[in-house]
């Protein structure tokens, strides 16, 4: 029998992304290629041909451009190296920009790809925001169709994370807040506090003062008195996205589900784009509320939106649903993703006897 929670509980998501990078050498020498095309939102091709940019780690590179409909079929890592014409060219010479871990190979016909963990393909055009195609998870063969990546206008973007409100807070309240987040990167909550009390008392209004307020007391473990400042936040700015989220936290901790749906809900109507963590507390909240094809959608896009795995509990609740549906192919692969991206600091022996029993019925047939 499957071993399945039966209610997810919700555990810390803010864990560090696994660093990714390019790697050449083992059995895979062949050049990697691959095609797709950038439509905008409305279904068009973007106005111009655009550039697409292959991003590892905090590193960006152009590949390629699209053509006049969109379309693009390109060799990873193949234009990185224009203007080095001698096959003689040393290594040392030829360091990629990431990370120096591409080395050793001569790169006159292009790259050969043995690990792109951590990389995703990406459009880049002035005034849109581009989905982020995650190479990991992208099965690449001689030549691979990566699919359809969306450019949306970012004036659609309602939500802000940078509020209004800051811009017409008093000098002495800024200064205050300011203090109050160095007091934060050093975890000196209790001073942090009284800082940040000090800066909403100058200006009320302050809505950014009251979200990191709602921090400080969260991290001293007062969720109550949290509460009330992330709500004093979001009733100054109501398109600040940020006490959307932390209030979404704290009713998922206390097992609130319709709450988390609301509170994720209006995120995630202000910014549908960059919040995979909002999509991923929905999908708590549905998957505790028995809503599993609700569930199953919204944590989809969790992944779909987290090319760098901040959010690797969503891999492990895909997986979850996927054994629920009887794909334990795609459940196997889930569970596996969250173990190689999950901290080392993690209690992980769950998440194994599921992938051991998915393995186990994947194993006589093949599914």
């Amino acid at each position: 029998m499957l071993i399945l929670p039966a209610a997810f509980a919700l555990l810390a998501i803010a864990v560090q992304a696994q660093q990714g990078g390019i790697t050449t050498g083992g059995s895979s020498q062949r050049p990697i290629y691959v095609s797709g095309k950038v439509l905008l939102s409305d279904g068009q091709p973007p106005p111009q041909p655009i550039d697409i940019e292959l991003v590892c780690q905090t590193q960006v590179q152009p590949q390629g451009k699209t053509d006049s409909k969109g379309g693009f079929n390109l060799q990873l890592g193949a234009n990185r190296f224009e203007g080095f014409g001698d096959a003689a060219v040393t290594s040392s010479a030829m360091d990629t920009g990431f990370g120096g871990a591409l080395r050793g190979q001569n790169q006159v016909d292009g790259m050969s790809v043995m690990s792109l963990v951590g990389c995703f393909l990406q459009a880049a055009l002035k005034g849109y925001r581009s989905d982020k195609v995650d190479l990991s998870r992208v099965r690449l063969g001689d030549t691979s169709n990566v699919g359809t990546i969306v450019l949306r206008s970012l004036a659609s973007i309602e939500g802000v994370t940078v509020s209004s409100t800051s811009l017409s807070a008093p000098r002495e309240a800024q200064r205050a807040a300011e203090r109050g987040r160095e007091r934060i990167s050093r975890q000196q909550f209790a001073e942090a506090e009284k800082e940040l009390n000090k800066a909403v008392q100058i200006y009320p209004q302050y809505a950014e003062a009251w979200q990191d307020l709602g921090d400080v007391l969260q991290a001293q473990g007062r969720a109550a008195e949290a509460r009330k400042a992330y709500s004093e936040s979001l009733a100054c700015d109501a398109k600040f996205v940020k006490p959307y989220l932390s209030l979404a936290r704290l009713a998922a901790v206390e097992q609130k589900w319709q709450e988390v749906l609301e509170r994720t809900g209006a995120l995630l109507q202000l910014n549908p784009y960059e919040y995979p963590q909002a999509y991923y507390y929905s999908a708590v909240a549905n998957y505790n509320l028995k809503a599993y094809d609700k569930a199953f959608d919204q944590v989809e896009q969790a992944v779909k939106l987290d090319p760098t795995h901040t959010v690797p509990l969503a891999e492990q609740l895909l997986g979850v649903l996927f054994s629920m549906k009887g794909d334990y192919r795609a459940a196997a692969e889930q569970f596996r993703n969250y173990l190689q991206h999950v901290p080392p600091t993690a209690d992980v022996s769950a998440v194994k006897a599921m992938l051991a029993e998915v393995e186990k019925r994947l194993a006589p047939s093949g599914k």
